[in-house]
């Protein structure tokens, strides 16, 4: 069982990450701040989605909890829009610098062509040659391969409201996103 040590403050933290020289206390009191909202903790797949969202329902953060993610220190978690929004106010008010491109355009593409890319990789992991049947492993990894990419699927489609409608499930026709709420 891990050792569970008593959490460290705040001031300790940034000390800690940043230096003692970029923190002043008015710094750490602008930044320190509580968010009221809720955790919602759903089954699916092999696992458990958790996701934070503040009181007006915005998502805020979330992650897929399985056995083997909780067996470890830490874990990959997804950070939407709005805690972006709250972090990049709280590391301007630490004078630390904002990682925000300068061209969203060109950068929301090139993390599309990205997106291309792997699920071009993700397809030759899981191709079975014609007549062939798959091998437990291509079934194991086809598994893990929905899960997430259903996962992300929804998370985008939440983040950009283009994912499927209801009105795409009835006709079949895809949304394209000009035909409004």
């Amino acid at each position: 069982m891990p050792n569970r040590s008593k959490p460290k403050d705040a001031a300790i933290v940034q000390t800690e990450m940043f230096g003692a020289d970029h923190l002043h206390a008015a710094q750490v009191s602008q930044v320190r701040r509580q968010i009221p909202g809720s955790i919602s903790v759903e089954p699916l797949g092999k696992g458990i989605r958790v996701t934070g969202c503040d009181a007006q329902g915005s998502v805020l953060w979330g992650f897929v909890a399985t056995r083997a993610m909780l067996q470890q220190p830490h874990g990959a978690i997804a950070i939407y829009d709005r805690l972006r929004e709250i972090l990049n106010e709280n590391l301007a008010a630490l004078a630390l610098p904002t990682d925000r491109p300068a061209d969203i355009i060109a950068a929301a593409e090139a993390e599309l062509e990205e997106l291309d890319r792997l699920v071009v990789s993700l397809r030759k992991k899981i191709s079975v040659a014609k007549g062939a049947k798959p091998t437990e492993g291509q079934l194991d990894k086809a598994r893990d391969i929905y899960r997430a990419a259903h996962d992300v699927f929804l998370w985008i489609s939440q983040e950009t409201s283009m994912g499927r409608t209801s009105q795409d499930d009835s006709d079949g026709s895809a949304d394209d996103g000009d035909s409004g709420p």
